[in-house]
């Protein structure tokens, strides 16, 4: 994913591309897990994906990536 405003290009593993995709502030973290639950194989428990998502959320804020 390109960013135009910092000219970085950021590689996202596909776990990371999905809460991505899942960003469009209309969903909570909660549901971006059960989204990641639905659609890994063998997932993790629902505790570890909130936790993994919202650490994948504060790499896009910190990064900027998040407005």
């Amino acid at each position: 994913m390109y960013d135009p405003r910092s000219r970085l290009l950021h590689v996202l593993n596909p776990t990371a591309a999905i809460v991505w995709t899942c960003c469009d502030g209309s969903v909570t973290v909660e549901e971006i897990a059960a989204e990641l639950s639905e659609t890994i194989a063998e997932a993790p428990p629902l505790d570890q994906i909130v936790t993994d998502v919202r650490d994948a959320l504060g790499r896009f804020s910190k990064e900027g990536l998040l407005e």
